[in-house]
């Protein structure tokens, strides 16, 4: 029986996605084995999970309030590295426990072994760097542990933020220029998501390695959403760098965006000539009661009405979508392959070495 066109446009899409490196740069899902080993459901090859940050995302403390937890871990700095180096080993232990589907990923060269040996590839990533106290011996600690990218703020400053008393704009303090070096020496991403402008260029320009945004949405693409402008994406393919695109559908066009949203957003950004620095950001975690209870839903949107991921997007399972929906619109191998993985591919070897 000879295949239908319709038959063999689909194996043709999914040989794409099977025989590419498929990366997310941001993922919360640390703490769940299931959700990690679900990662070669949806053919994904790496991704960024973030243990550790500037809060804490998830509460697995017997007995403690969430609200107050949560509440108090935003201020906290002292006694955060403790905190964070316990959430790392749990996570490491949780990993370590399946090697024979999941390898801790500490060079690029370890994701086209994982690919090779069909494991799923994990790097380990922090966001905001109040976990290493303002102390470059910790910061190197962290390393020797894994991490292998570094935001370097979530919505507080922190030791690594000058804030002006003035303006309450966001510079790098000394503390943070030094730290800014050790993590190119180190061999660390650099990742600016949540990074005021005015903290981005500074780094943009002191940073010897280029810098990455992990999870984020060009403000062009559709008005009113997303918070990379123009100077932003300029910077970022100046400096050979990358932009994760969100999955959140406020961030790629209000509360209720779509699927063709967020392929138009891709569409924006190629046509502009922004092709090296497209890649996959996710951000996928729970939306649960306990993420509801902190966060209020985006303007024009009520919790009952609110989902918080585009539906094509919203597990690690549904990645192929992505190729699906590129190939639709009419993407070659060649830009599909560098948006799903090759761009994160090429930094990932700049930084980290091959």
């Amino acid at each position: 029986m000879t295949p239908s066109s319709h038959d063999s446009a689909t194996e043709s899409w999914q040989s794409l996605h099977a025989d590419s490196v498929v990366w997310l740069l941001h993922d919360h899902f640390y703490h769940r084995l299931d959700a990690n080993l679900a990662m070669q459901q949806g053919g994904v090859t790496a991704k960024v999970v973030v243990p550790i940050g500037d809060l804490a995302i998830y509460n697995d403390s017997a007995g403690e309030d969430h609200w107050e937890f949560y509440q108090r871990t935003l201020a906290q700095t002292d006694g955060w590295a403790a905190e964070s180096l316990v959430r790392l080993e749990r996570t490491r232990q949780l990993l370590e426990s399946r090697p024979d589907r999941i390898m801790l990923a500490e060079k690029a060269a370890d994701v086209l072994r994982a690919k090779q040996e069909g494991k799923a590839a994990i790097f380990l990533g922090c966001e905001g760097c109040k976990a290493f106290e303002g102390r470059i011996e910790l910061l190197r600690v962290l390393c020797r542990l894994g991490v292998r990218q570094m935001q370097l703020v979530w919505s507080h400053p922190n030791q690594l933020v000058a804030v002006a008393p003035s303006s309450g704009g966001w510079a790098l303090s000394g503390f943070g220029r030094e730290a800014i070096a050790a993590m190119n020496e180190l061999g660390i991403v650099i990742d600016l998501a949540h990074a005021p402008w005015s903290l981005f260029a500074q780094v943009v320009e002191r940073s010897r390695h280029p810098v990455i945004v992990s999870h984020a949405a060009p403000s062009g693409a559709h008005p009113g959403s997303g918070d990379m402008t123009d100077e932003h994406l300029q910077a970022l393919k100046a400096c050979g760098g990358l932009l994760g695109l969100h999955f959140c559908r406020h961030y790629v066009n209000g509360p209720f965006a779509t699927f063709d949203d967020f392929l138009d957003t891709v569409d924006y950004l190629m046509e502009r000539g922004y092709d090296e620095i497209v890649a996959l950001g996710g951000d996928l975690f729970e939306d649960d009661a306990y993420f509801r209870a902190r966060h209020g839903p985006p303007g024009g949107a009520t919790h009952e009405t609110w989902k918080v991921f585009i539906e094509e997007l919203g597990d690690v399972r549904l990645l192929p979508n992505v190729t699906r929906g590129l190939v639709a619109r009419g993407y070659g191998q060649a830009a599909i392959k560098q948006i799903l993985g090759g761009n994160a591919l090429r930094v990932y070897r700049a930084v980290l070495g091959a």
